[in-house]
């Protein structure tokens, strides 16, 4: 309990109005330590496998049920489940009606490959690698995104500049919004990024790079909102989904996934917070 008795003392002496915490370490025992100096809190958990004490939970998860949190929160707690609730930036619904206006007339134009921040193993380059042997003929231009700590851009660049296909590598960007709605598909781990992608009807190949990921990825799949390859078997299983991926197809995902959220999820959990005030 150390680190509640920090965080107590970080808080100070007046306490505050709401304490949000997201971490999977933290749970009833830690949250009651706080109680004393809250007068909400919130806690964003997506593996309901623990008790908390908290007025307000949220799960961004699309499969997940209230149900599942039931035995680990209080009666009065207030559930928010699903991506409807998903916490993204405002940028991201003010790009949907543009981003889904462009998918009338689909076609594998522009490719997006996003692995998030840091791609540890370079599932980057072996995407790329896999994709240079790839029948294409409708595109036209590949845009790579890495994260500033990513440990493999040099070698990413490398293999770019090799490329059949224009390939352009863009590090630490803050318009995600804007590039996901000029692109035509994209490639990418299944996370925080699958409801960025959802909300602009980005039609999606989805890989699973942390077990926590499964749940979300199997839920998508079932949802027809993205299609799935083994990150481990990439050279086999990504031209097979590749190759029968048609605008029927670029069509039905993408309207599949606009379903999911409209990415207000931020703005509903912001008035309850307010409501609850």
């Amino acid at each position: 309990m150390e680190d509640a008795a920090e965080t107590a003392t970080a808080l100070g002496p007046q306490g505050t109005d709401w304490l949000i915490v997201d971490h999977y370490a933290l749970n009833r025992s830690w949250e009651q330590a706080l109680r004393p100096q809250v007068r909400r809190l919130m806690v964003i958990d997506d593996l309901a496998d623990r008790a908390h004490d908290c007025d307000l939970l949220l799960d961004q998860n699309l499969g997940r049920r209230a149900a599942d949190y039931a035995p680990h929160v209080p009666a009065a707690a207030r559930l928010f489940i699903g991506p409807t609730h998903a916490l993204l930036r405002p940028e991201f619904a003010r790009a949907r009606n543009i981003s889904l206006a462009r998918r009338t007339q689909p076609a594998l134009r522009h490719l997006l490959i996003t692995l998030g921040g840091v791609d540890q193993d370079n599932v980057t380059g072996q995407i790329l690698s896999v994709l240079a042997d790839c029948a294409l003929p409708d595109l036209q231009s590949i845009e790579v995104i890495l994260g500033a700590a990513a440990p493999w851009i040099a070698v990413v660049r490398q293999i770019a500049a090799q490329m059949p296909w224009p390939t352009t590598i863009r590090v630490g960007i803050t318009d995600m919004a804007e590039t996901m709605s000029r692109s035509d598909l994209a490639i990418g781990a299944t996370g925080g990024t699958s409801w960025e992608r959802c909300c602009l009807g980005l039609p999606t190949i989805q890989m699973v790079l942390a077990e926590n990921q499964i749940e979300a990825a199997q839920a998508l799949e079932v949802a027809g909102a993205a299609l799935t390859v083994d990150a481990g078997n990439l050279s086999d299983t990504l031209p097979k989904v590749l190759g029968a991926l048609d605008p029927t197809r670029l069509t039905a995902l993408s309207r599949q996934a606009a379903r999911i959220t409209d990415g207000s999820g931020a703005q509903r959990i912001t008035r309850e917070i307010v409501e609850l005030s």
